[in-house]
């Protein structure tokens, strides 16, 4: 460990210099978690009662094997197969891949089946992703989301910026291309998108429509015979949807198969603190420095716990709270940004203005809002589309 602290310190380094963010999941598909709690138990466990009923020939396979057919299954197909009778439950129930999904990131399996994804997603996709650590996209050292219509781990700059995670309208591509929905939809995954509020400044979204990644809209517009430059020609002149980017990604913890530890990412107080420093009092309307959205950049980053460890000595700001910590002991001064999570009523995201305000209720506008039912969540309201 650093000269800084001692390895028996590294947790207290993380509470005294380290955060975790609201505002990146609340501009994504998501619910809240208290909606997941009723069912959690069950998407997991088999029922206790012994089976009766069998599967079929897959009876005449090694559990092992049946594991193996299983965690190839897209998702819906194996939520039908559980759904069967008590054996089949007890099979899926039993796959390390699916429990493990189950469990760590039921948020993103939920995304999967409400959005239509899930005949294109399998388990064993969902559960590398869950198990990868950095960002698919850019390389940075975590990514905490999942984009959802190529099953992808990446990081939220990348959500925002890469033309790799671009979404358009299925009806524009397939008007643009003179094709039919049906034909194009055939060939691609389809995501429909959900009623709620995205983006960094919680735009709201009321419609369900029918979004296609723009590369992969790309690949079946050249399987049905159009040329690469036509396609692209179609795509650029239809633009991507703006929010669909955020409509079409989630929340997605990393799950560390050599411990079973779970981990949600962290960002830095100290450059969130250098960044204020930098920008205190300006209204930036045209662009900033170089400096100034290199810190910006930093202060958005997401580590792991080691990777915000490795960081951390080389953060002065960081450093500075830790020094003034007492090793953890006292109490210090924090920005009210990182005090609350990220999570401001007011504020628009990016080098282009430097906007806070205070709000009462970090949790009260958030999320999807689907009618669920109340608190008596079915499983049949989980996994409907």
């Amino acid at each position: 460990m650093s000269a800084l602290f001692e390895s028996h310190q590294a947790d207290a380094v993380l509470r005294v210099a380290a955060y975790n963010r609201l505002d990146f999941k609340f501009a994504l598909i998501g619910s809240p978690s208290s909606e997941h709690k009723p069912i959690r138990t069950s998407i997991v466990e088999a029922f206790p009662s012994s089976a009766t009923a069998k599967i079929g020939l897959l009876e005449r396979l090694p559990t092992e094997l049946v594991w193996k057919v299983c965690a190839a299954l897209d998702v819906r197909s194996c939520f039908r197969l559980r759904q069967t009778n008590r054996r089949a439950r007890q099979y899926v129930s039993g796959m390390h891949e699916y429990r493990t999904v189950a469990r760590h990131a039921l948020e993103s399996l939920w995304a999967v089946l409400r959005t239509g994804i899930s005949p294109h997603v399998t388990i064993s996709a969902l559960y590398q992703a869950l198990c990868t650590r950095g960002c698919q996209i850019c390389g940075a050292e975590f990514g905490g989301f999942l984009f959802l219509l190529t099953v992808t781990r990446c990081c939220f700059n990348c959500i925002e910026l890469s033309s790799r995670l671009g979404v358009v309208s299925l009806a524009d591509v397939a008007e643009g291309a003179g094709v039919s929905r049906h034909t194009l939809q055939r060939r691609l995954p389809v995501l429909r998108t959900l009623p709620g509020t995205y983006t960094m400044e919680r735009n709201t979204w009321k419609r369900r429509i029918s979004a296609v990644s723009c590369d992969q809209a790309a690949d079946a517009l050249t399987m049905l015979g159009v040329s690469r430059d036509t396609a692209a020609s179609v795509l650029s002149g239809i633009g991507e949807m703006r929010m669909g980017r955020y409509m079409a990604s989630t929340p997605l913890p990393l799950f560390h198969r050599a411990t079973a530890q779970v981990e949600h990412g962290v960002c830095c107080k100290g450059c969130r603190i250098a960044l204020e420093d930098k920008l205190y009092g300006q209204m930036v309307v045209q662009g900033l420095d170089d400096e100034s959205v290199d810190l910006w950049n930093r202060s958005d980053q997401l580590y792991s716990r080691q990777g915000y460890l490795n960081h951390f000595p080389t953060c002065p700001q960081s450093i500075n709270l830790w020094r003034s910590s007492q090793g953890g002991t006292v109490a210090v001064d924090e920005p009210e940004f990182t005090r609350r999570r990220g999570y401001m009523e007011t504020w628009l995201h990016g080098p282009s203005m430097y906007m806070t305000e205070p709000h009462d209720n970090p949790y009260s506008a958030t999320y999807t809002t689907m009618d669920l039912g109340g608190p008596e969540i079915a499983i049949s309201h989980f996994i409907r589309q």
